[in-house]
């Protein structure tokens, strides 16, 4: 049976030169107009052949492949894929599917995948088989075999949708946080009750046991009774500590703003922790932007957050090293930036290090990473956290300038009042 192909071929050979030319220009329109409309979209879309040679790429997906002044038509896939993870998904057999397949079967799936190359990103990858269709005949078997029809028909390339995800995943995990956050704040409120009415009891009934023991004759007995009810006060008082730390980490707090120079906030900081850096062998490098405007921010509580960030750099680099402290401004924002050359973390920890309570340390409550977290959320910032074991860790801090910020407000204003301005929506009238 002849295919639609065939029947074309047969039918374009009998038409005159000038039609010819006509309809082969007009393909070349189309052709050349697909090609535009497939640039413009964002995901990245690459066309396989059954070799997995590259017939068709897009803008995107030179740019996301990191393929600038390069032509990769008709060349392997495999063969511009630096990325090992791209790289083991794709040369899979089937392509990119983890479970085998029927012989010769091609099923479309998706997956997610985090990469490193060009840059690190998370990307959502869609592979769909191109199969061959072999005209209305063959479509009006298909309906009655259903499936089977689709196994049967000849493979003829994939098509691979590749769509950055990144910001999608950042989304998700602040919107999860937020959650967390709230959940906390209401159990913290009734357990900060729970506890701290028996804290109290504790602190003095250790209160009245301090005025029995100072009753007692000079002696050994009760200087070890003293000693005793002295360190049951200090876990006492560690413990509200606690408890009050974990209250200020999870509750709305009003932030106290005023605009703030961001150098000479930092430099301040660097100063007061300059005696417990040195102890520890540890240099320090500044690279100040001189263009930076003034931030509003709660002046304390941003103190509070980077001197955190700070003695972590300094408890991670335990036989000396060095902090680069750096700032810059970036468009409308604030880039500040902690660097150091400690033990760093696997990325089982990083993905860990806002959660509340969870620390590496013997004496840490787990409490100062979330809350310097709050402080960033709050100002409107971003947090950023990048380490490698054995080389150190990254600390990025964003925060919108002034000027952003009063546009921001500037326009929820606009929007807020033209919202107020629009006439009601008129309400169908009853009938009566």
């Amino acid at each position: 049976m002849a295919t639609f192909w065939d029947k074309l071929v047969e039918r374009f050979e009998k038409l005159d030169p000038e039609r010819q030319e006509r309809y082969l220009a007009g393909l070349a329109r189309e052709h050349g107009l697909l090609h535009r409309v497939f640039d413009t979209i964002e995901d990245a879309l690459i066309v396989l052949d059954t070799e997995r040679r590259i017939v068709f790429i897009n803008r995107a997906a030179r740019r996301l492949l990191g393929l600038t002044g390069t032509d990769p038509i008709n060349r392997p896939l495999l063969k511009y894929l630096v990325d090992g993870k791209l790289l083991e998904l794709f040369a899979r057999e089937p392509l990119g599917q983890a479970q085998p397949a029927a012989p010769g079967e091609r099923t479309a799936f998706s997956t997610e995948i985090d990469v490193h190359h060009p840059r690190p990103m998370v990307l959502k990858i869609n592979v769909l088989p191109l199969r061959r269709h072999d005209g209305p005949s063959d479509r009006g078997q298909e309906s009655d075999r259903g499936q089977e029809s689709v196994r049967g028909q000849e493979s003829v390339g994939t098509v691979i949708v590749m769509h950055d995800a990144t910001a999608e995943r950042k989304h998700r995990l602040a919107a999860f946080q937020s959650e967390k956050l709230d959940a906390l704040a209401t159990l913290a409120a009734g357990v900060a009750h729970e506890i701290g009415n028996p804290l109290n009891s504790l602190g003095i009934h250790m209160q009245l046991l301090e005025r029995e023991i100072a009753a007692l004759k000079p002696g050994r007995r009760r200087e070890e009774l003293a000693a005793r009810v002295d360190t049951s006060k200090q876990e006492i008082e560690r413990l509200d500590g606690i408890i009050q730390q974990f209250l200020g980490a999870v509750r709305p707090s009003k932030l106290d703003t005023k605009p703030v120079q961001i150098n000479e906030l930092v430099d301040g900081l660097l100063e007061f922790a300059y005696v417990e850096i040195a102890e520890q062998n540890i240099g320090i490098e500044k690279h100040y932007d001189p263009a930076i405007p003034p931030v509003l921010m709660d002046e304390a509580q941003i103190k509070q957050a980077c001197l955190n960030i700070i003695k972590n750099a300094v408890q991670a680099i335990p036989g000396g090293g060095l902090l680069t402290v750096t700032t810059k401004l970036a468009g409308d924002e604030i880039v500040l930036t902690f660097a150091d050359t400690g033990v760093g973390m696997p990325a089982e920890r990083l993905g860990r290090i806002f959660d509340p309570f969870y620390t590496t340390k013997a004496r840490g409550s787990g409490l100062g990473l979330m809350i310097v977290h709050k402080i960033v959320t709050d100002h409107n910032g971003r947090i950023d956290v990048a380490s490698e074991e054995s080389k150190g860790t990254r600390v990025t801090i964003t925060l919108p300038t002034l000027e952003l910020e009063r546009r921001l407000i500037e326009d929820g204003a606009s929007k807020a009042a033209a919202f107020d301005a629009q006439p009601p929506t008129p309400r169908a009238r009853e009938d009566r």
